[in-house]
């Protein structure tokens, strides 16, 4: 069976962090659709949020169309505290790059490996950044990023690590 992977149109309603689902057809009307259920921290993986996505989605089949849901794999999802000695020296980074006071988005949660570094240094202090303004379009075909944003970005950065210096 040949495949391929059709591409998804940059206009797939989404949040900026989340891409659209991958869609593969093939020669035989079979297609396929791999997607990733985020999660909020706090929340184990699969359980009942996963069961509610895999009957939402069989309640909604189209046409007549038979679904087969294979669940993936699974991963916890991030909490980083906000009050955390490096969460402070990153926003008066943040503030002194940008010229503003920097406000707490809660998005990128769901990086399964962040939850299981943790694990494995429970006592580690983890901030993630990303550069992105609203038309960057994460994780999409056509992904950009303003140039004055990534540079305040990078300015932010090197004054976050220059004050951890000891």
């Amino acid at each position: 069976m040949k495949s391929v992977e059709l591409l998804t149109p940059t206009t797939w309603p989404r949040s900026p962090n989340h891409r659209a689902p991958a869609v593969l057809a093939s020669e035989r009307d079979e297609f396929y659709l791999y997607d990733v259920m985020r999660l909020v921290p706090l929340r184990e993986p699969g359980g009942p949020a996963q069961e509610a996505l895999i009957a939402h989605l069989e309640s909604h089949a189209p046409f007549g169309a038979r679904l087969t849901i294979t669940p993936g794999e699974r991963g916890s999802a991030f909490l980083a505290p906000s009050d955390s000695p490096a969460m402070t020296l990153a926003r008066s980074a943040f503030a002194t790059a940008w010229g503003t006071d920097p406000v707490d988005v809660g998005m990128g949660g769901s990086i399964p490996f962040i939850a299981d570094l943790l694990t494995l240094a429970p006592d580690a202090e983890i901030l993630i950044t990303g550069v992105e303004d609203p038309d960057s379009r994460a994780h999409s075909t056509d992904e950009s990023v303003h140039l004055g944003e990534l540079e305040r970005a990078v300015l932010a950065e090197v004054l976050l690590l220059a004050s951890l210096r000891p």
